[in-house]
Parts: structure tokens; sequence; C-alpha cells
């Protein structure tokens, strides 16, 4: 499977500011996950709650099962002729039952803004672009293929948007202003043409390299799975 999306046009695809509401929602650790899962099975079917399954999902290390959840979920409302993503989905439902919401035949938005959660867990976890000080003046980048053959996307900073790319055999990333540093593992030495690769002690087949503003990098590398 391969997806491939840019963070800023599909914000705007989704819903205006679409991101900022599930920045709030914390990574669920391990009883809470199986609690969710339990509550879900009863049919709690809203995106909030699928966002939140998604990313205990990541925090699991299941890239693989997130993803085909993902295609699943969001995939289907496509399937059904979906242009924006609605506020709830139940697979279960016919028709016009999937307009219906709050006791209304027409309740539902069907352009909600979390139904955006792909777009931040794809930055985020499989991109893995994340601020380590305010306004991105220091942040890393730590890509995560998850089982996809490969990525490319741009997360927007205020300095400008950090581009990557990602598949089984070559990372490249375009750094903006402040001080990055890219995380991957490789089962072998990586090359590096901007860069001065370095192992992380006490991690296995762990490389980083450090990110200076505006250059360009591109790693070769062997993805371990």
């Amino acid at each position: 499977m391969t997806i491939t999306f840019r963070c800023p046009s599909a914000c705007l695809q989704y819903a205006p500011n679409g991101a900022g509401l599930v920045l709030r929602v914390h990574l669920l650790r391990a009883p809470i996950f199986e609690r969710l899962r339990k509550f879900a099975a009863t049919g709690l079917n809203y995106d909030i709650a699928k966002d939140d399954d998604l990313k205990s999902l990541l925090a699991e290390d299941a890239g693989q099962k997130l993803a085909a959840q993902m295609k699943d979920y969001w995939g289907e409302m496509l399937g059904l002729g979906a242009t924006s993503f609605w506020e709830k989905y139940d697979p279960s439902e016919k028709g016009a039952e999937h307009y219906a919401m709050y006791g209304r035949p027409f309740g539902k938005s069907l352009c909600h803004a979390w139904g955006a959660s792909p777009i931040y867990l794809l930055g985020k976890y499989y991109l893995g672009v994340r601020p380590l000080s305010p306004g991105y003046a220091t942040y890393s980048v730590e890509p995560v293929l998850g089982g996809l053959q490969w990525m490319e996307g741009e997360v927007p900073t205020p300095h400008g948007n950090i581009k990557v790319y990602c598949s089984g055999t070559s990372i490249r990333v375009k750094a903006v202003e402040g001080a990055g540093v890219l995380r991957f593992r490789s089962r072998s030495r990586p090359v590096c043409d901007a860069g001065v690769v370095r192992p992380v002690q006490a991690e296995k087949d762990a490389y980083e390299i450090r990110l200076e503003g505006g250059k360009e990098y591109t790693v070769g590398y062997k993805e371990v799975r």
C-alpha cells in the first residue's frame, strides 16, 4: 500500500484548522487502550474516539494496523462520496442514515474539524516531525514507514515547511531554520550526502544526523522491519 500526502493542502480539504482539535489528545497507555477497545466495540464511532484508537496503535508500535484502520475508516467515507470527512461514521448505517445525528435526519456535520485526524497522525508519527522547543526552534524528524512502501509530505512550521520523503532504502529531508535532528534505524551502515551520520549509543541499529537550516539531506539506508 502507498500513501502520499501534503499537509497544507490536505488540511484545507478536510476542514479549516482541522488538526487543532486533535492536538489536545494525549497518547494512551496500554490499560486505557484496552478499555477504549471495549468501549469502541459497543458502538462508539465518532472520529475523535477513532483518533485516540489510532494513536494508541502507534504507541503500541503497530503501524501496519494503523494504516489499515485509516484506510478502512476514512477510505470508506470517501467510497460513499465524501469530499470532506464527517463528524461520525458507522459502517452499519445505510443510505440517508449516514446523514442523521442528534435526532435530526440531516443533523450530522459532513465537514468536521476532528475528521482531519489522519493528517496530524501522518505528520507526527509517520513522517515523525515534532517540535522539541517552542516554535520549532529545535525539532526532530523520525520517519516510520509502518508498513507503507514509501511516503512523502510536508509539515508546516513558523520557519517554513519541513519536507520529508522516506522509502525502505532512502530518506530525504529539507530542513528549515533552527536546530534539527534526523533519527532512524538501519540494518546497514547508512550514508548521507550532506551530513555526518552518528550511531546512537545504547540503541541497536539506531543513527542520527544533525540538520542545518536550508540544507537538503539524502540518506541511503536499509529499513529495519
